[in-house]
This record gives structure tokens, C-alpha cells and sequence, in this order.
């Protein structure tokens, strides 16, 4: 077996050395320091590692169109709808009876007449004939007034030897002048038969009684007729009317022709005419009563020539239902603005020398269809703006298309050519 050689001291365990107290104290403090000399050295780093710099929030100005405002010209637009009417229609009727012998070319639907023109022609043979009756008796009358006036004269000159005295009834019958005062109503009377004989021959010609054209006709060569039969349906062709409405309270800004001088212009648009084509007429006349189911009130627009084609002139048909722009009497130092620039029913959006927004109230003095006028709100030369804008609200920032912002993608492209390598260089890599 072996043997152990140590001797007993060398065979006892090692007893760790215990550190003094001073011992500890270095060793606390050289800890502390690396400690504080670490943390300093990372204060330090972070101190003068770089910063992102925060950049102030750019302010964006919204685009918008505008332009100044200016006075407005000439007079407001009223807009209203009306009938093309005739101002002259007849129905052309027979005075004489008898068979139609004859008719003029133009004696059908749709034909222009002349005035005077003669259109239609009744047998004038019976009426002829009448006239020669009268003038018979007539020279027949005037005959024996000739033979009593003979007579009375003989007589005068045989109560002219007579003596003594007489009453005056005897002596009228004496000078036979009951006589002569019969044969002179028989001939005032036979005179006017032949005058109403000659009168009726004239009206076997059925002649126009004015310019215009016919709409019907309801005879023809051979047809029988007697007085009062209606031959034809005429319209004037001088002129035509359109009866409108327009609201009792736009009468003010409307001028009356009657025995005036012309009354307001109207612009006449039918919907089956093209967009170049309109007709021109004054405003005629009020009618006296309203309009029952709107109570509006009526005018009368008149237009010259209605059937006559000219160039972007077309003709008017007569029931059709057009539309007409009345141009009144203009409003004093108003604004006239188009509806789509008005906001909110009575505001509009301006763009101030600062370039930011405005909202302002108005005073609307007139408006129509397509456009308003403004009496008060706004001055002469401020922009009012034209476009939309999204979210309005008043003072934010605007601009228009000639304040130009930075071109961003200029910016960027310069850039990158600050990154491209120089020619004859190689990139790492």
C-alpha cells in the first residue's frame, strides 16, 4: 500500500486569506471609477452623436381660379317662355251668294297673300245684271223729274195770271210740288239699289283683306255658296306676337312699347332651331288682367316678318312654344355675377391681398336663371374666386396658377446627379 510522505502540516486544507479592510476600500473605489468613466464616456458619445433636425410644418396654400370683379353692362335678362300667336286672324267669308267660277293659284293652304289680291271670284253675271236694272230705273226717274220740272215751271206762269187770293196749301198745289217731291225720293231710292247692286258685284271678288297667309280653305271652283260662308282661314304675315309670363315684381325693369317708343328688346329661341338661329322683337304690350294659375302677369312681344326666312332667321310657326330673353332696364352701379360663383345662397368666396380666404355675405338685388346682380357687398376689382374648393374656411391660404411652387422633382433629379460618379472614376464596389 502506499504511503502517505507529507507531514502533517502539509496534509491540512488551505484556509483562504482574508482581505483587510483597507483592501476592500481600494478595490470599492477602483470599481466606482471605471463605473463613472464608462458613463462619462457614454454621455460623452451621445452628446456629439449627430441630431435629425425637426423641420417647421410648411404651411400649403390651396389652388383656386378667380377674376375681378367688374360693374355690370347693359340691362338684366329676364327669361321667360311663350305661344307664337297671330296678331291678325280671320276666317274669310263669301258676302254675296253664288257659284265660285274661278280661283287665284295662291288660293291654297300655306300660300302667301298680298293685300288686295284677288283670290276667289263668284259669278258676277246675276249681279251684273242687278246693276243694269238700276241704272235703268234710275234714268228713268231722272227722266220724268226732268218732265215735272216742265210742268211746275208751266204752272208758275198760269198762277202768275191768276187774281185774287189763295192759301198756301193751294198754292203748293197749284205749282205741282207734291209732284216733284215724289220723283225725288223715287230717285234717291232707285239710286241706292243701284248703288247696293253695284256694291255687290264688286263683292263677287273675293279679295285679301290684308297680307298674310292662308291656313285652310274650304271651297273650290264650282262651289255653291251663300253670305257668311267661311271660304278660307287667314293669318297676318306682317307681324306675330308671343304671349309670355313674367312675375308681377320684374314689370319695373321692363319697358312697355304701346304709343311709346320701342319697349325692351326680347330675344326670341325655339327648341328645333339650331344654336345660331333666334329672332327679334319688342316688347308690345301689358295686358290688363293676371295670369290665373300663377298669377303672373301677360305681355305681348311682337315680332316683324314671322314667315319670312332670312339667314340664322328662321320662320315662326304659329302655337309654338319658345323661349324669350327680355333685356330690361339696367340696375345702377350693380355687380353682375354668373349663379355658379354664388355660395350658399347668399355669400361669395374672395381672395383678399393676403392671399387667403374670404367669405362674404351680399345683397342680391336681382337673379335669374343663369346669373345674379349684386347692390351691395362687394367693391369693383376684388377677386372673387371661380373654382371650388373642398373644405372652405375663411383665412386659410391660397394661391392660383401663377404662383408657382418649387418644382420638387427638379430638386430631386439635381440630386442625383450630385450622386453620379465622374466620368473616368470607378464606384466602389
Amino acid at each position: 500500500m502506499p504511503t502517505n510522505n507529507l507531514s502533517p502540516e502539509q496534509q491540512q486544507p488551505e484556509v483562504p486569506q482574508q482581505l483587510s479592510g483597507k483592501q476592500k476600500s481600494i478595490r470599492l473605489i477602483i470599481a466606482i471609477t471605471i463605473v463613472a468613466i464608462a458613463g462619462y464616456a457614454a454621455f460623452i458619445m451621445f452628446q456629439s452623436a449627430p441630431k435629425a433636425k425637426r423641420k417647421p410644418h410648411a404651411i400649403q396654400a390651396t389652388l383656386v381660379e378667380s377674376q375681378p370683379i367688374v360693374l355690370a353692362q347693359g340691362g338684366v335678362v329676364i327669361d321667360t317662355m311663350g305661344t307664337i300667336l297671330a296678331r291678325k286672324s280671320i276666317n274669310l267669308t263669301s258676302e254675296v251668294a253664288g257659284k265660285i267660277v274661278a280661283i287665284s293659284e295662291h288660293f291654297e293652304p300655306g300660300s302667301k297673300i298680298n293685300k288686295g289680291d284677288l283670290i276667289a271670284q263668284i259669278d258676277p253675271a246675276d249681279y251684273r245684271l242687278r246693276v243694269l236694272q238700276a241704272e235703268s230705273s234710275v234714268a228713268n226717274i231722272r227722266a220724268n223729274l226732268k218732265i215735272e220740272r216742265g210742268q211746275q215751271l208751266i204752272a208758275e206762269q198760269e198762277f202768275a195770271l191768276l187774281e185774287g187770293s189763295v192759301t198756301a196749301e193751294e198754292r203748293a198745289l197749284m205749282l205741282r210740288k207734291a209732284q216733284k217731291e215724289v220723283l225725288e225720293a223715287s230717285l234717291a231710292n232707285a239710286e241706292a239699289v243701284l248703288e247696293q247692286a253695284q256694291l255687290n258685284l264688286q263683292r263677287t271678288e273675293i279679295k285679301a283683306p290684308f297680307n298674310g297667309m292662308i291656313l285652310t280653305t274650304t271651297v273650290n271652283v264650282g262651289s255653291l255658296v251663300t253670305s257668311g260662308t267661311t271660304m278660307a282661314q287667314i293669318v297676318g304675315s306682317d307681324a306675330a306676337w308671343v304671349e309670355v309670363t313674367v312675375p308681377y315684381a320684374k314689370l319695373q325693369q321692363i319697358k312697355i312699347g304701346d304709343n311709346n317708343p320701342p319697349g325692351s328688346t326680347a330675344i326670341i329661341n325655339s327648341a328645333t332651331w339650331s344654336s345660331e338661329e333666334e329672332r327679334q322683337g319688342l316688347v308690345l304690350r301689358l295686358l290688363p288682367d293676371i295670369e290665373a294659375q300663377g298669377l303672373m302677369a301677360r305681355l305681348l312681344v311682337e315680332i316683324k316678318d314671322p314667315f319670312t326666312t332670312t339667314a340664322n332667321k328662321p320662320r315662326l310657326m304659329l302655337g309654338d312654344y319658345v323661349h324669350v330673353a327680355i333685356t330690361g332696364e339696367p340696375f345702377p352701379n350693380s355687380i353682375l355675377l354668373d349663379r355658379r360663383y354664388l355660395r350658399n345662397g347668399n355669400s361669395v368666396w374672395l381672395m383678399d391681398s393676403s392671399n387667403q380666404l374670404e367669405i362674404r355675405p351680399i345683397t342680391i338685388a336681382w337673379h335669374n336663371k343663369n346669373s345674379v346682380l349684386i347692390k351691395a357687398g362687394l367693391e369693383v376689382g376684388e377677386q372673387i374666386i371661380t373654382s371650388n374648393i373642398a373644405a372652405p374656411v375663411d383665412g386659410m391660404a391660397l394661391r392660383t396658377d401663377t404662383e408657382k411652387l418649387p418644382n420638387t422633382d427638379n430638386v430631386q433629379s439635381k440630386k442625383l446627379e450630385n450622386q453620379q460618379p465622374s466620368k473616368g472614376k470607378k464606384t466602389n464596389g
